[in-house]
């Protein structure tokens, strides 16, 4: 399979990043951004009810949740979150109550709601005079409508971590006047535009059992075999039932929790490293062996980012998503770098306008860097034909 060819972008240097900002301010204004962002750091989930013969599974669940301390990692993240929030059904435009989320298995924790925060404070200093607009017009939108919006899944993780982002941005010992922001969420009745639509598409579904099959793994990702073997043998289970999602989850949890598990053998970095890698090649290779799997994954999501960017309705657009976003994202602008996107990855799309030609750029940013996206163009500063020309004819179905 050919990977590579997913894999054609270069993030530009910092030499080249300063030239980039130099020529920016001097000569364009930027009109709209849109963020798109994984939620924070979060417990793992229960996967036993979906695999309920996989022993090894059930082990790492049992060991995870008893030694859990709820206190030590939820209590206090309340403190975090921005409180001038309105929320609406993404469906209905009418107002939603949110929550109670009462389970801890997918859970944002104290360190999850930090790390969001911590972006806000980087896209405060990145968005700093569309924010000072923003504020500047809180008394004007009495109605609580400002330039700036959100739209998140309907999950905790991802509803909190955009508060989160939200009193990184507006930190309140920094701003005299805080704005209300208008949250949209999904409701359980939609198409999530932000998640794979498997319902729509089930030949995507079928990917799934061809990608994760452990021949296709063995033949398509170097290396695989061997870990697997090693690993299986450590761990007393067949190399050929290990589920690499639920390997990546725990190990990531387990190590990231600083939980020792007191009947089975510690996780190595090599571990956490091999299957985070091998979880990216498995998702992009979902999609790579279906027919039109990459388009049929991310047509809606592009479809929303080009209106947003097209409209220009608001300065900043702020969409709380998922790993499987931020993928898909990727593998549609062929700059897949196979490399699991970490708690708070995040892409943006910004519209600049030239301010004598008024011709329309967009930049495209990973984790804040830009790149260049050479399927689409040879610069970072792509033109609004070359950016649209991409998206309605290898993006879209």
């Amino acid at each position: 399979m050919n990977f590579e060819k997913y894999n054609n972008f270069q993030l530009l240097d910092k030499a080249s990043q300063g030239i980039l900002d130099r020529t920016l301010e001097e000569n364009f204004e930027r009109k709209t951004s849109v963020v798109i962002f994984r939620h924070g750091h979060r417990t793992p989930f229960k996967y036993r009810k979906n695999s309920a013969d996989n022993t090894l599974n059930v082990v790492l669940e049992k060991e995870f949740f008893d030694k859990l301390e709820p206190k030590v990692w939820f209590d206090g993240k309340q403190e975090l979150f921005y409180e001038k929030q309105k929320y609406f059904s993404h469906l209905t435009k009418e107002p939603t109550e949110i929550g109670p989320f009462e389970t801890t298995e997918g859970k944002l924790t104290n360190l999850g709601a930090e790390q969001l925060k911590c972006l806000g404070e980087r896209l405060r200093q990145r968005y700093k005079p569309e924010i000072s607009q923003i504020c500047s017009q809180v008394e004007k939108d009495a109605d609580g409508i400002s330039q700036i919006v959100g739209i998140t899944t309907r999950t905790e993780r991802t509803i909190e971590s955009l508060s989160s982002l939200l009193s990184g941005i507006f930190e309140p010992d920094h701003l005299s006047q805080l704005p209300y922001v208008k949250t949209f969420v999904f409701s359980e009745s939609e198409t999530n535009w932000m998640l794979v639509p498997f319902k729509d598409h089930t030949d995507l579904r079928e990917g799934i059992s061809i990608a994760q099959s452990y021949q296709f793994i063995c033949e398509n990702v170097p290396g695989y075999q061997k870990w697997a073997e090693d690993f299986a043998g450590r761990f007393g289970v067949d190399p050929d039932s290990l589920n690499i999602q639920i390997a990546r989850d725990y190990i990531t949890s387990f190590m990231s929790f600083g939980i020792k598990s007191d009947t089975l053998p510690a996780f190595t970095e090599k571990d956490f490293k091999f299957t985070n890698a091998t979880q990216n090649y498995i998702v992009s290779a979902e999609r790579l062996v279906v027919e039109r799997g990459v388009e049929k994954a991310s047509s809606r999501l592009f479809e929303n980012i080009l209106e947003f960017l097209t409209n220009r309705d608001n300065l900043l657009v702020l969409l709380s998503g998922h790993d499987s976003t931020i993928n898909s994202i990727h593998l549609a602008l062929r700059a897949q770098d196979y490399s699991w996107p970490d708690f708070a990855s995040n892409v943006s799309f910004e519209v600049y306008e030239h301010l004598e030609s008024k011709e329309a750029k967009v930049l495209i940013s990973f984790d804040m860097v830009p790149i260049i996206a050479k399927s689409i163009s040879g610069c970072c500063l792509i033109t609004w034909t070359e950016f649209v020309n991409y998206i309605q004819n290898q993006v879209l179905l």
